[in-house]
């Protein structure tokens, strides 16, 4: 293989190597600013929900109770649970595909019926009691998602909905019955708070921009080496061949008289004056003969 192949293919390899670093480094770059931004966007929703609840709870619903009586119940006003749900599915319009859940093992309301993947979050919950939350990539209804769960630890507060049914406020047994939603334990933990946000479109924007920079820097890098093997073709290999062929002359005693040309680059520069030497060094011999 002659020295410009072995060039083209040394350089080939490491423009491709180098192309394969810089995508992969600008893909997982790209990935973690989205999870970043993902991350915030649910640290702000988790305030305004617990800043949210701790209105409810303490201004709102003791002033419902002494208004309409402790028997009373009407989950829309009275239910931090329900609220929530009311506002995120009002918010779910604004914006599509930020959810907010409150996935329960068995709840109430059949739409809050945990999936096997919050299931599976709920567990570690119960597992490790001291977990306050748990976060990371789920997929579901086709996307990707990045999650926040927080426990939702049973309290006596609770127990007054969702401990013995007989003790339950009437109206919501009227209005959820008393097959499920009940039984709940002290410091159990059957739900957890979701937060969703869609990150589908920031994981597929992370892959556009490492394929259009690996695309660009590769066109960029083409270039170059077509530049770097003219380069090297006209000041490198092209002298070298010439030399070559000059000094296979000389050596069958050829061309003696036909000085050879000095080319300006230092290391070319240097071999044609020593195969010059090597002429005139070869011209005396054959005089002397």
């Amino acid at each position: 293989m002659g020295i410009r192949n072995q060039f083209l293919l040394v350089i080939a390899l490491v423009s491709i190597l180098t192309l394969g670093v810089l995508g992969y480094l600008s893909y997982t770059f790209s990935q973690q600013e989205a999870l970043k931004e993902a991350q915030n966007k649910v640290a702000i929703l988790s305030s305004y929900i617990k800043s949210s609840h701790h209105y409810a709870m303490k201004k709102q619903i003791p002033m419902l109770k002494e208004l309409l009586g402790k028997e009373r119940f009407y989950p829309d006003l009275m239910s931090v649970f329900v609220q929530t749900r009311n506002v995120a599915e009002v918010f779910n319009k604004e914006q599509p595909g930020y959810t907010i859940k409150n996935a329960t093992v068995d709840p109430l309301w059949e739409p809050n019926k945990a999936t096997s993947q919050e299931l599976t979050v709920i567990k570690k919950f119960k597992v490790n009691k001291g977990k306050q939350r748990d976060t990371g990539i789920m997929h579901k209804d086709g996307g990707k998602f990045y999650y926040q769960a927080t426990p939702i630890v049973i309290s006596k507060r609770c127990l007054r909905c969702h401990g013995d049914p007989l003790n339950a406020p009437k109206d919501q047994v009227e209005l959820y019955g008393t097959e499920h939603g009940y039984g709940w334990v002290l410091n159990d933990i059957p739900s957890a708070l979701f937060i969703y946000v869609p990150v589908s479109e920031a994981m597929q924007a992370a892959r556009d921009n490492a394929l259009k920079l690996v695309a660009t820097g590769g066109g960029c890098l083409v270039v170059a080496i077509l530049f770097l093997m003219l380069h090297l073709g006209v000041k490198v290999v092209n002298p070298i061949v010439d030399l070559s062929r000059k000094a296979e002359k000389i050596s069958l005693g050829k061309s003696l008289d036909q000085s050879v040309t000095v080319s300006p680059n230092k290391e070319i520069g240097q071999l044609s004056r020593s195969v010059d030497r090597l002429r005139m060094s070869m011209g005396r011999f054959m005089r002397r003969r």
